[in-house]
């Protein structure tokens, strides 16, 4: 739907006649993203396009404050959003307005003696860690990878990484906040509000972080946030790593000849069964050893281990299952002296001593590939994501769950994929397609199946639907909260409709919480309440 030309100069007048588009082939590449095709797939869409009318590109805080003032003067919904990796980057209404955040891109100020950066919507974890790593820092990049706003994971979505372990979920990173409230207010979180800098996101007073991002975060739906102070953590090892490109699609590993860096060591622990694992994770955690650690199934290794798809065909019929290990648990250690290196060392070995563990030997190769993968979020995430069809979905996403009820979800989300695999609807990954981390050291952990589908395909994608919403029932049916966005929207419910009444009717305050922020609904609230 066309903007009046009344708020079209209006806009123009906010940040340019150069920064704001109704071009129709402009909008159409802020109308899909991947995973859009189970939402709203071509053979249920009911109407077209779904949105935007206009794109504006803010360059500061003063442009966000004046878009979203023409917005509550008229009426209008916005959505902001920052590398907009995700499907919930997109806005339902036909007339809003979407704040597409890539001009305010610059590392503000990197804090050595404090440890935290101050960052604007659109710097990537990869342009951040290329500046921090320099001075033996590191922070928690999301599975999502270092193309990632780092702001938008802190204040705005949920995703977990493998740093949880040590750095915990991103919701406890963000420091100081700038947030532009819907109304065109500002509001500035913690220190920073006081006038006394960027180290705390809280206080004086009671704290407004869970307002702001919960677990899940407001994905665009109460504001934009501007600026963030992100919590950095000490790199305990060497800062050059020894890396070089392979190959093509590339993909990155130790140069030739060089070794991993001092005081520091992959342990890919083996065990028989679900019981010694869960036993050796727990006692992990006791000890509180290691600096990251990742659940790395064997459906999913293949795409880590194949360049390309008949690569990964391969090997699933070379009968990987065979090579390795089901019950795997990838444990980085990476320690600030030789003497705690070996202290861990040897913690790990008594643990697999009386569990009946071992480490697993790895390739070189891959080996270095989840090591970097593991220490810097990245690396290999898309093709691994993307490469196979084109297209995924977790079908178990993002559940926060205290250590013994994750085995649960595992099982239920391998064995519910495995007959839609059988069919030939989705990507034969043994239904082992999971990945996750433990956080707060082994006291919780996430999980996600991943789920590779053909995105043009309408058995595929109905297909990918069903398989999520069995996993769904099967989860409420054990009071265990999943949260499948896709399934939601096909009912025509908000998945808070299903997860608010099994956590307290969170959904109640959440409604008047969006009601007083925003009451005239200038931020779309179509992912949020």
């Amino acid at each position: 739907m066309a903007l009046s030309r009344e708020v079209y100069r209006m806009l123009e007048a906010v940040v340019g006649p150069e920064n704001i588009s109704e071009d129709p082939a402009v909008l159409d590449g802020y109308n899909y993203c991947w995973g859009g095709e189970y939402m709203f797939p071509p053979y249920v869409r009911k109407f077209k396009p779904f949105g935007p009318g206009a794109v504006v590109l803010p360059g500061s805080t003063e442009e966000v404050q004046g878009i979203l003032k023409v917005c509550n003067k008229y009426k209008l919904r916005s959505k902001a959003h920052s590398t907009g990796w995700l499907m919930l980057a997109l806005t339902l209404s036909p007339d809003a307005i979407m704040i597409d955040l890539r001009r305010m891109n610059r590392i503000l100020e990197i804090d050595e003696k404090n440890m935290h950066a101050i960052v604007e919507p659109y710097v990537s974890g990869a342009q951040l860690l290329a500046e921090i790593w320099k001075k033996n820092m590191n922070f928690n990049i999301i599975g999502a990878g270092p193309n990632c706003s780092v702001l938008a994971t802190a204040t705005s979505v949920m995703g977990n990484g493998y740093n949880n372990l040590t750095m915990g979920l991103n919701e406890r990173n963000p420091l100081g906040v700038e947030w532009v409230l819907p109304t065109g207010d500002i509001l500035r979180l913690g220190s920073l509000g006081s006038g006394a800098g960027w180290f705390t996101g809280d206080g004086p007073g009671p704290s407004l972080r869970g307002l702001m991002r919960g677990l899940w975060g407001t994905l665009g739906g109460l504001g934009v946030f501007t600026k963030c102070a992100i919590k950095l953590y000490h790199w305990p090892c060497e800062s050059q790593l020894p890396i070089a490109p392979i190959g093509r699609p590339r993909r990155y590993t130790w140069a030739k000849g060089a070794q991993m860096p001092e005081n520091t060591a992959l342990c890919f622990l083996a065990f028989d069964n679900l019981e010694q694992r869960n036993n050796a994770i727990w006692a992990i955690g006791e000890a509180e050893v290691g600096y990251a650690t990742g659940f790395f199934e064997r459906g999913l290794m293949t795409l880590i281990v194949g360049r390309y798809n008949i690569d990964r065909i391969n090997v699933i019929e070379a009968r990987v299952s065979e090579v390795l290990p089901e019950f795997n648990f990838t444990l980085l250690l990476c320690c600030n002296s030789k003497r705690e290196f070996e202290y861990q060392k040897k913690t790990i070995n008594e643990i697999l001593a009386k569990t009946g563990g071992e480490i697993y030997p790895l390739e070189p190769e891959l080996e270095s590939m989840l090591y970097l993968l593991m220490v810097h979020g990245g690396n290999i995430p898309a093709r691994i994501a993307f490469g196979s069809s084109a297209s995924f979905l977790p079908i178990l996403s993002n559940s926060l769950v205290t250590r013994n009820i994750l085995p649960t979800m595992v099982k239920i989300s391998q064995d519910l994929k495995k007959p839609f695999i059988k069919k030939g609807l989705i990507v034969d990954d043994m239904g082992e397609g999971g990945w996750g981390s433990m956080m707060d050291y082994c006291h919780m952990g996430i999980y996600e199946n991943e789920t590779m589908y053909n995105p043009i395909d309408s058995d595929s994608n109905e297909a990918l639907i069903e398989c999520a919403a069995q996993i769904n029932a099967k989860m409420e049916e054990k009071n265990i909260e999943v949260a499948f966005l896709g399934r939601r929207l096909l009912l025509k419910k908000s998945m808070h409709d299903d997860t608010g009444p099994l956590l307290g009717n969170y959904q109640v305050w959440q409604e008047k919480m969006k009601a007083a922020f925003d009451p005239n609904i200038a931020s779309d609230p179509f992912t949020y309440a």
